[in-house]
């Protein structure tokens, strides 16, 4: 039975320590408390080499694992021996003495200590004011001038000023467009006479987002410094948040030196469109045959719903003015034109809803900044941290331009020792500082380009670190479930690092071994049966009537897919190269879907002769059949001129097109999932009898059958074949047992190496107890 010490969750009982009451995650496994200290050491149920379990040890390792409700007691005892015994060695042999394992661990407890000081009622907080901001849509203008946040207090003085006599001048002479314009440094929206559009919550940086929802509409605020310099914030209106919505487009890009009289074409010819749907014709098609999107074209056009503040304005503004059902004019944007059909228009998200959408927003944008200021500005405030300016300010001497080329190398002077800042009565270096130096400046973004802003940055950042490493070691001393939850880690890393190194990697590289080990063993693979399961799995009982009914249509089913069309010059049929490869694509597709049925369709245009889309037709089949695809998966219909393959361009009717049909349903579901995505999966693998029957409650054969599962409807069919008995037909389950035999031989090894001693009726007697107990 397998077994792995589960993640066990911890509170720290350092209150004094911590910036935030500590809490654990509702629905964790539960902490197994350190044995009561009594003064004598507690002795060890198993022993290996002077170390070994203590009766305490074992039952943690019993409590945090799954093979305790499942395995025989003999199984248990021999899983926790054999890890002890794999982790005394893979220490013995230095594999907790290397980076990359002391780097696992460190961020283990970076991890821990983290979620035990987390603020969970600022987070709470965060999350109804997000909600509440949520609830507003703003529509704001800015002016922003870049500083760095470590400029000078001068500098920054000198700007603010400046700042302030432009917000003036906005006011006074009502021209907050026009400012914007002449001093905003802001490449995106200067031109534009700042404006920011429409938006709502997790739009702009935290610092502003909270600025701008405290401005009264028609107001210009005061200017506000973020870590990118500072904004003058001006909001132009507030309303009620408007939804989401989603659409379905028909896309023709424009390149950027397209002339003018080129996009009118394109306009009227998406005009042109326009009124083909409104008269009758499906949107759906036109998105196959005229959309540039080619990743919406796999969904007809249809878009992911979005709201205001997450696409361009004037798309968003006439998509947004749509009502359920309309097709817009065609609308310009940055890369090309659009023509929009609204589908559907959502409410704004329930309080519920939006929280649990945005729960990682809240510890991971800007937000996360203000939440680590916040905690260090607590620890700051409950412990003494005492930075020693002089030394500060002659350690910041040696900021030199070579941090700018990433090449700065610490000086060798005798300040190095001087102690620069303690945290409590931790004495830090001017040497660590450097150090910290050296080691950022290979990937960290500088500021600017001046090397005292840039030194004074990586000085913060360094102070900042620190606190966090003190509390993390903090932590660790003080905290025995902490130390003991580390130690697991220990365990675990270094317990699968010798398990892929000395059994994994072996067992499956060295086929030789493997073929030994089966001859030697056949007894062990004695022949058995194995049955391949094919699954359709509908999402809902809707979805499996709404399937069905489009199931009972005439075969072979049309997927409404297919590859480009071949384009010939006039008057011509013959395959030229780049044809040619295009057709082993699809002879590749066709391998790939064996159940494929491809309708080959030869069209010329009004202005050929009709007999040639017969021979293009031919031409094409010939080919497909003389390089292995069977003439019965191929249908031919010869349109002609009858079909128009694209009424906006002569020259691509003289064209043989590919579209794919199928007898299967399994292919007949992709289909039907492109209009109602993840409705139906499809899945076909290797299952064995034992499990079959546990699952299904059916008996083992060959047969076909239905069964609701969690809301699901699950069609399947069961088909069983013998395996012989060749090492072929065993391979992966010889490479099971050969690891298997494996680690015993490593376990008996390592079990005369390390002196391994035990009872095994106390050991037995512990894991009774604690089953009776659950």
């Amino acid at each position: 039975m397998p077994f792995h010490i589960r993640y066990i969750p911890f509170v720290l009982s350092l209150l004094t320590l911590a910036c935030a009451k500590p809490s654990t995650q509702p629905g964790s496994p539960k902490v197994v408390s350190s044995a009561a200290n009594t003064g004598a050491p507690e002795p060890q149920v198993i022993s290996m080499s002077g170390k070994g379990l203590t009766r305490n040890d074992f039952t943690v390792s019993l409590e945090n694992t799954v093979a305790l409700d499942s395995g025989t007691n003999e199984e248990i005892i021999r899983e926790v021996i054999q890890r002890q015994l794999f982790v005394a060695e893979a220490r013995s042999l230095g594999m907790d003495t290397t980076p990359n394992f002391r780097e696992q661990i460190a961020s283990h407890l970076q991890l821990a200590v983290a979620n035990a000081l987390e603020d969970g009622p600022e987070i709470r907080r965060l999350g109804n004011e997000a909600y509440e901001r949520y609830l507003k849509e703003i529509n704001a203008s800015h002016i922003f001038i870049p500083l760095s946040a470590y400029a000078s207090p001068a500098d920054s003085l000198k700007l603010y000023k400046e700042l302030i006599n432009i917000r003036n001048l906005a006011v006074r002479n009502n021209d907050f467009e026009t400012q914007a314009k002449r001093w905003s440094k802001d490449p995106k929206t200067a031109a534009n006479g700042g404006s920011l559009g429409w938006f709502s919550a997790f739009y702009l940086v935290y610092p502003l987002e909270t600025a701008v929802y405290t401005v009264p509409k028609d107001s210009v605020s005061l200017p506000i410094r973020t870590s990118a310099g500072y904004h003058i914030i001006k909001v132009n209106d507030v309303r009620k948040n408007s939804g989401t919505v989603q659409v379905q487009h028909i896309f023709k890009h424009i390149p950027k030196d397209m002339p003018a009289a080129e996009v009118n074409k394109l306009y009227n010819q998406l005009d042109s469109i326009r009124n083909e749907i409104e008269k009758g014709a499906k949107f759906e098609d036109f998105v196959q045959s005229f959309s540039d999107d080619f990743n919406s074209k796999p969904n007809n056009g249809i878009l992911a719903p979005f709201g205001v503040g997450k696409t361009e304005a004037p798309f968003e503004e006439a998509v947004f003015a749509l009502k359920k059902g309309e097709i817009s004019k065609p609308i310009q944007s940055s890369t090309g034109l659009h023509l929009v059909r609204l589908l559907e228009k959502f409410k704004p998200l329930s309080k519920e809803e939006f929280l649990k959408q945005n729960e990682s927003k809240l510890t991971t944008d800007s937000r996360a900044e203000y939440l680590i200021n916040r905690q260090i500005a607590n620890f700051r405030k409950n412990n003494r941290v005492q930075v020693k300016e002089d030394v500060l300010a002659n350690a910041l001497r040696f900021a030199s331009v070579r941090i700018l080329n990433r090449n700065w190398v610490k000086p060798g002077t005798v300040i190095l020792n001087d102690v620069v800042v303690t945290i409590n009565d931790k004495p830090l270096t001017v040497g660590n500082f450097y150090s910290f130096v050296e080691e950022r400046q290979e990937f960290e973004k500088w500021p600017g380009e001046n090397p005292a802003e840039i030194f004074n940055m990586l000085f913060d950042k360094f102070l900042n670190r620190e606190i966090i490493r003190y509390q993390e070691q903090t932590a660790l001393r003080q905290s025995p479930d902490l130390q003991r939850w580390m130690k697991a880690q220990e365990e675990n890393i270094l317990y699968t690092e010798f398990l892929n190194r000395f059994v994994l990697e072996k067992s499956m590289q060295d086929t030789l071994a493997q073929k030994r080990f089966y001859e030697k063993n056949k007894e062990l693979f004695t022949p058995n049966e194995t049955g391949t399961m094919s699954v359709m799995s509908y999402a809902s009982e809707d979805a499996y009537k709404k399937f069905k009914e489009l199931a009972a249509g005439q075969k072979p089913y049309k997927l409404y897919r297919g590859i480009a069309p071949l384009l010939y010059p006039q008057n011509t049929y013959t395959l030229n190269e780049q044809d040619m490869r295009k057709l082993q694509g699809l002879i590749e597709i066709m391998d790939k879907n064996p159940g494929y049925i491809v309708e080959i369709g030869g069209h010329v245009d009004a202005r050929e002769e009709e007999a040639l889309s017969e021979l293009r037709i031919k031409e094409v089949v010939n080919y497909l059949v003389k390089n292995g695809l069977p003439l019965k998966r191929i249908s031919e219909v010869n349109y002609r001129s009858s079909v128009t393959h694209d009424r906006f361009d002569w020259s691509k009717n003289q064209a043989v097109t590919f579209s794919f049909f199928s007898n299967l349903e399994s292919d007949l579901a992709g289909t039907f999932n492109s209009k109602n995505p993840d409705a139906i999966s499809f899945d076909t693998f290797k299952i064995n009898r034992g499990d079959f029957e546990a699952v299904m409650k059916t008996s083992w054969g060959n047969k076909s059958g239905m069964i609701r599962l969690d809301g699901r409807v699950e069609e399947y069919t069961l088909k069983i074949r013998k395996i012989k008995g060749t090492y072929k037909d065993y391979k992966t389950d010889v490479i099971i047992k050969y690891q298997e035999s494996l680690k015993d031989e490593l376990q008996k090894k390592l079990a005369e190496k390390f002196r391994l001693n035990y009872n095994s009726a106390e050991l037995n007697e512990i894991i009774n107890d604690l089953k009776k107990s659950k």
